[in-house]
């Protein structure tokens, strides 16, 4: 490789080591404030926002009330209920031969006369109807698996938070990286532009062969592309994080402070939100099958009603509206054939979805498990090459400060001192991206866990 390549090589590798080492000195921001909107666009703000505002959130969040309001929907199908009704019908009319009587009497003789008609008639009617049966067998199981659903959503809201939580924070530390390597470009530019205007005026002077400038023009040229490439990608990572974000704050800049917060939680998986809403969905499922088992058995109803009505179809002879009261007391026993025909059906279904529940449970469980164990993994493999790093870097240190030594002695040539640079800031940059690698590895961890961020900002 050219010498001046080599030096350009060192100098974009040590811009690299400092502004990364720089954003890796703390595991975790500190707690945002409780007024997230007033704050600066932190890691931790942007993660606090997701947990709370993105919109994968506030659909589990409505998801969950919508299951309470059918749960109490349901429950309160249990109590006795009342039915009001009212009646007018205007009948038409008879003629009068059909509606005449005539009665005998004992000479012989016989009267006619006209059964009076009402053409109109009225009613109202009041029942209050308490369903035995229902109220502790069906209505009670579907209430029951109602509700475990909605226990469900509710969780299920956790796990949309703790998803939305680990996505905006590994969005974030991609758009650490992109705008790292940015800022690196940037500083690869200006060197190279250095360079190649520093060699011109050697050339200029007669002291380098003109040709000489051509592979630091070249270098120049290769510069801007690459910082072509780092904006882009910035600006595609800065809209990956604003996905998560509200609409008020799309011309606030994001911040890549630090401030050191204390590292996140690393247990189990036996918290974690989602494998509790897929065993809670199981829960309910088996008590949907009950439900509609108690579904297929006679219903048991009593129904109380009192009725005002003009004229009363237990009156004869009415020739005028006269409202008359009355009330009734029914014990009424429902069952049809479909209800086992079909129920049947519904039964099987209800057994399946529940079947298809549990193994769904049993699939999140497996790959939470291997989420985690190949976390676990990639955190200790970054912890080793942390420690490799650590070593790497005193190693490679030394070595280029005696090359340099070296150099001023007149027994190594400035290619074997960019060589030692070079090496060292490829030692550093490792150690780096090892410890960035860890943060990752400890947010998938977390994950894993269960781990939800409070809604104030705070853990």
């Amino acid at each position: 490789m050219n010498r001046s390549l080599r030096t350009l090589v060192a100098v974009t590798l040590a811009a690299f080591v400092s502004l990364t080492a720089a954003s890796s000195r703390a595991d975790e921001p500190a707690p945002a404030p409780t007024d997230l909107r007033s704050s600066p666009l932190t890691e931790w703000r942007v993660v606090a926002i997701a947990a709370r505002e993105a919109p994968s959130v506030m659909a589990s969040h409505k998801a969950a009330e919508a299951a309470e309001a059918e749960r109490t929907a349901v429950d309160r199908s249990r109590l006795p209920d009342l039915v009001v009704t009212g009646r007018y019908t205007r009948l038409s009319s008879i003629p009068s031969r059909y509606r005449n009587l005539a009665v005998p009497f004992p000479d012989g003789s016989e009267a006619s006369f006209a059964i009076p008609q009402v053409l109109d008639s009225y009613a109202a009617r009041a029942a209050v109807v308490v369903p035995l049966s229902d109220a502790w067998l069906g209505l009670a199981a579907s209430a029951r698996a109602l509700g475990h659903v909605a226990t469900a959503k509710r969780i299920e809201l956790d796990a949309a938070r703790a998803r939305a939580a680990y996505e905006a924070r590994a969005a974030f530390l991609l758009y650490r990286r992109a705008s790292v390597a940015r800022r690196i470009a940037e500083t690869a530019l200006e060197v190279a532009s250095a360079q190649a205007k520093d060699q011109d005026d050697r050339v200029r002077a007669g002291t380098a062969p003109g040709s000489s400038a051509l592979t630091f023009e070249a270098a120049k040229n290769a510069a801007v592309a690459r910082l072509r490439v780092a904006e882009a990608e910035v600006a595609t990572a800065e809209a990956n994080v604003r996905v998560f974000l509200p609409s008020s704050l799309a011309t606030e800049p994001l911040v890549l402070g630090e401030d050191g917060r204390a590292p996140l939680p690393r247990s189990g998986i036996e918290r974690s939100p989602e494998l509790r809403a897929a065993e809670a969905a199981v829960v309910a499922a088996d008590a949907r099958v009950e439900a509609e088992t108690l579904s297929m058995l006679p219903r048991l109803s009593l129904v109380a009603g009192a009725e005002v009505s003009a004229p009363h179809p237990r009156a004869f002879a009415v020739d005028h509206l006269v409202g008359v009261p009355s009330w009734d007391v029914t014990l009424q026993l429902d069952w049809a054939l479909s209800s086992v025909t079909t129920g049947t059906a519904r039964r099987e279904r209800a057994t399946a979805e529940r079947e298809a529940l549990r193994a769904r449970a049993e699939e999140v469980r497996r790959a939470l498990e291997a989420q985690r164990a190949s976390a676990a993994a990639a955190r200790a493999s970054a912890e080793a090459r942390i420690a490799t790093g650590n070593a790497s870097v005193a190693t490679a240190t030394k070595l280029a400060e005696t090359r340099r030594r070296e150099l001023h002695a007149g027994a190594a040539t400035p290619l074997d001192v960019t060589n030692a640079e070079a090496e060292r800031v490829r030692a550093e940059l490792e150690r780096a991206d090892a410890e960035l690698d860890a943060r990752l590895a400890d947010a998938r961890l977390a994950y894993a866990a269960g781990y939800v961020p409070r809604s104030d900002g705070g853990r």
